[in-house]
């Protein structure tokens, strides 16, 4: 894993968290990214749903929450988070745990 390079997640991934955060009107959401092969696939609104994931044969690729919410570190150690700016436009970040430590890591979306 380098830190520097960016991660990707499919267009359709990150339209679906950020509708999650808006159905929620405010209220804290979270909940797991499911991956295979290395690349993100779903969205479990459950943060305990790796069961789920495993009987659909994925791993977590990263846990996602929004403001509000514990910032627990899963255990793939990757974590999005979603929050709303100042002048009301819905952000997706990416932290991950490097050596212990918590780094930034680009996120680019992709079709």
């Amino acid at each position: 894993m380098n830190p520097t390079e960016p991660l990707f997640l499919p267009r359709r991934l990150a339209i679906r968290l950020l509708a999650e955060a808006q159905k929620a009107g405010g209220q804290p959401i979270s909940g797991l990214v499911g991956e295979r092969s290395g690349q993100p696939r779903s969205i479990y609104p459950d943060p305990q749903a790796e069961e789920c994931l495993r009987e659909q044969g994925e791993t977590v690729w990263a846990a996602y929450r929004s403001a509000g919410v514990s910032p627990d570190t899963p255990p793939s150690g990757r974590q999005l988070l979603i929050s709303v700016d100042t002048k009301g436009v819905l952000q997706l970040r990416c932290r991950e745990r490097v050596d212990g430590k918590p780094v930034e890591r680009i996120l680019k979306i992709r079709d």
